[in-house]
């Protein structure tokens, strides 16, 4: 009896094997492609956090198995042309719906003033980690009051800030029959501090050392004398806050000089059960600013590490459907020669 395959070759049909090799081929090009961009995707990618990644990560995987799925289906219903397309492009499109878990599109576009071409998950990867609003802390001088003892009071303490930068007063001159504008001299706006008040008065016993170094401190049966001024040297400090990543790294320095205190009042009430703060004005003499270099890929690199291997491992799974899907056919293409 004739074989299979000269039945086939006499009647100008594809065989089982040659379609097999070639959807191997197709298939494992398309593995290897997806495995490749996945493997490529920027660090920074594990900023959207950890849910949303493995979601992304998982249907991307998901594209490529369910591309294999449809292969087979194809195949069993003898459109193996249309198997073999799906299969070849089907696992490509991994990366796009890797952009589309975080709501980004992969189509291509022409950005910047230079016209290249680039697309907006490119764009967003290209970015470092954002900076968050919550991690910073602030580093205090040590005062001591006049006739008193250093007093110092620990970061925690500081529960907001706003940091100022400089501004500058704006010099107008006259010239060609318009108003041309200058940068005159620059100030410092206050620091703005808000410290936790707890029973203690740790925070409001250090607020007052600052307050007695600036005027000797004196009683009330005192008030008719007074105090006197202290030295500008004891009372005009330095303070620092800083601003660091997820990975406690130093990103951003704000130091300003020649800082003193002045405090707001506090307000009570018998109205509602409201939390006490003390905010403080500081007169700020100058401040200096320093931004510090960080890894791009820093944050989260080990995440994405076991997301890229996760998978890379998922797409090479692949490859056990491919095998499936060529015994189906191979089932199949019998059945229809009449062999089984």
């Amino acid at each position: 009896m004739a074989s299979l395959n000269s039945l086939l070759a006499k009647a100008k049909i594809p065989t089982a094997s040659s379609i097999a090799r070639d959807i191997k081929s197709q298939v494992g090009t398309s593995i290897s492609a997806t495995r490749n961009e996945i493997r490529n995707i920027p660090g920074s990618i594990a900023q959207a956090g950890v849910a949303q990644a493995k979601g992304a990560v998982s249907s991307a995987v998901n594209t490529g198995v369910v591309a294999v799925r449809n292969a087979a289906s194809q195949a069993l219903k003898g459109d193996f042309s249309g198997a073999l397309s799906t299969l070849s492009k089907g696992p490509q499109d991994a990366l796009g719906t890797f952009g589309a878990g975080f709501g980004l599109s992969t189509s291509g576009g022409t950005l910047g003033a230079n016209g290249g071409q680039t697309n907006t998950l490119q764009g967003a990867l290209s970015r470092a980690d954002p900076m968050m609003s919550f991690q910073w802390y602030c580093e205090l001088p040590m005062i001591t009051p006049i006739g008193g003892t250093p007093v110092g009071l620990d970061w925690n303490y500081v529960e907001e800030a706003t940091p100022a930068f400089r501004t500058y007063d704006v010099r107008q001159m006259y010239a060609q029959a318009r108003q041309h504008k200058f940068p005159g001299s620059y100030s410092v706006n206050d620091l703005r501090l808000t410290f936790y008040a707890g029973v203690d008065n740790t925070a409001l016993r250090y607020l007052m050392a600052w307050d007695g170094a600036i005027l000797a401190p004196f009683s009330a049966s005192q008030a008719a004398q007074g105090g006197g001024m202290g030295r500008p040297s004891d009372y005009k400090k330095p303070i620092r806050i800083y601003c660091v990543d997820s990975a406690r790294s130093l990103v951003l320095m704000f130091e300003y000089t020649d800082c003193w205190p002045n405090m707001d009042g506090i307000q009570l009430d018998s109205g509602s059960s409201t939390r006490i703060t003390f905010g403080v004005n500081f007169s700020v003499g100058d401040v200096f600013v320093t931004a510090f270099g960080v890894n791009n890929n820093m944050s989260g690199a080990g995440l994405l590490d076991a997301l890229k291997t996760g998978a890379t491992a998922a797409l090479s799974g692949a490859g056990s459907l491919v095998d499936n899907f060529t015994q189906s056919m191979s089932v199949a293409m019998r059945k229809r020669a009449g062999l089984v």
